[in-house]
């Protein structure tokens, strides 16, 4: 038996070139600009990182999303205007052999909508321990 635990990975990452308004990005957002500029490397944008486990993932995915479930409409108006590409991503750890209930990985309808709606790709990797 091992003493490894399931875990989880979530976030939203904006991808982005050459300029890229991460102020007015934030502001039609209604995200807080400096929180986001502790995210930011200059290519790259992470949002909404959660590693807090729950057995459904759309529970961790929605909590990663935040504010950003309801604007779907904005962010493929950013993502036209700015060029830039959205992940949507899930890093789960499972463990081999147990007799635990697995995590249940498969996204809800309301989710897929969004990432349909705002132009998000799923981005699905996982470890097998």
């Amino acid at each position: 038996m091992s003493n490894f635990q399931e875990s989880c990975l979530t976030y939203f990452f904006v991808a982005y070139g050459d300029g890229f308004n991460l102020r007015d990005f934030c502001a039609r957002l209604g995200l807080s600009y400096e929180e986001m500029q502790n995210w930011d490397n200059g290519e790259s944008l992470t949002i909404g990182w959660n590693n807090s486990f729950d057995i459904d993932i759309n529970v961790m995915v929605r909590k990663s999303l935040g504010v950003l479930m309801g604007q779907a409409k904005e962010l493929a108006k950013l993502k036209e205007e700015y060029g830039l590409e959205y992940y949507l991503a899930r890093v789960p750890t499972l463990i081999g052999e147990t007799e635990k209930p697995r995590q249940i990985l498969s996204l809800a309808a309301d989710v897929i909508r969004f990432l349909a709606e705002s132009g998000t790709s799923d981005d699905l990797d996982y470890y097998i321990l």
